[in-house]
């Protein structure tokens, strides 16, 4: 187990503007999806409430899907849409998109960031993987594992209501799973860490949630300008001899109504027959 916490870092507005389509309807948003070039918003009956269509020139390559939840604190739900594209001349952008109950962009981003481990800079395109929509304080935040387009290294960012990037940790391996513990006092990451060779459970501040992965006895050399700080807890299990690690198996992180605290690592992708796990256990308190 081991470290995380502060840094700020430049987060760049993404050079894509998106057209609206509004629809008279106001029924409230139950659901979203990206189809195409199109982000869909839809009621409770299955009924449009608006749409927005990504620019023509501009290729949609994949998405991880969108949130409903209230991002502008005026008590009615909104859409953050997870976004990849990829552009004609071959460069990709990585987006996090949030439009409000009535179609209008409320702001896009994308992150910019450049971190050095040894010789090698790790520079953009950093695509989102997950996120979540919670409150701190009495305010909105929102946190999304955003990883490199190629390689190991991954962001967790948090931003405020209007998108402005307030904390990030940087990790040595791709996070899928996000939560928060029932106290919303600390956000839960899972994921890989290919610095040590196994299924992670990342436990950061959440009033704080910045750092960097620890790095002393791993196998990947030490970040130069990464943000500072460490988590509350990082823990590791390694690979079994089951694993197959190259196949990504699922690794997520529950929260029991209890408090309790579980990291399951798959042993293998789902298929015939049971799939072994690595299940670690964790108290309220985190021990």
């Amino acid at each position: 187990a081991a470290i995380v916490l502060t840094g700020l870092a430049v987060i760049g507005a993404v050079a894509m503007m998106l057209l609206g389509v509004r629809s008279p309807k106001t029924a409230p948003i139950a659901t979203a999806a990206l189809v195409e070039r199109l982000l869909v918003s839809s009621d409770a009956a299955g009924r449009e409430v608006w749409r927005h269509e990504l620019p023509a020139g501009t290729a949609h390559a994949g998405t991880r899907g969108a949130r409903v939840a209230d991002i502008d604190g005026d008590g009615r739900p909104d859409v953050l849409a997870l976004l990849q594209t990829m552009r004609p001349e071959g460069d990709g952008t990585g987006a996090l998109l949030a439009i409000d109950s009535q179609g209008a962009r409320l702001w896009q981003r994308s992150l910019d960031d450049t971190y050095r481990f040894g010789a090698t800079d790790y520079g953009p395109t950093w695509f989102p993987e997950n996120a979540i929509v919670y409150h701190q304080a009495g305010a909105v935040r929102i946190t999304a594992t955003l990883h490199h387009n190629t390689w190991w290294p991954n962001i967790v960012a948090t931003f405020d209501a209007q998108g402005r990037v307030l904390a990030k940790f940087v990790n040595t391996g791709w996070l899928f799973g996000l939560n928060l513990t029932r106290d919303g006092r600390h956000l839960l990451a899972s994921g890989v860490s290919n610095a040590f060779d196994g299924a992670v459970l990342v436990v950061l501040d959440a009033a704080n949630p910045g750092g960097t992965a620890p790095s002393d006895g791993g196998s990947l050399p030490a970040c130069a300008n990464c943000p500072p700080g460490s988590p509350r807890a990082y823990v590791v299990a390694p690979w079994s001899d089951l694993a197959r690690p190259a196949e990504l198996p699922t690794i997520i992180v529950q929260v029991s109504d209890a408090g309790t605290i579980q990291l399951r690592a798959q042993q293998r992708r789902p298929g015939a027959g049971a799939i072994p796990e690595i299940i670690i256990g964790l108290s309220p308190s985190l021990e």
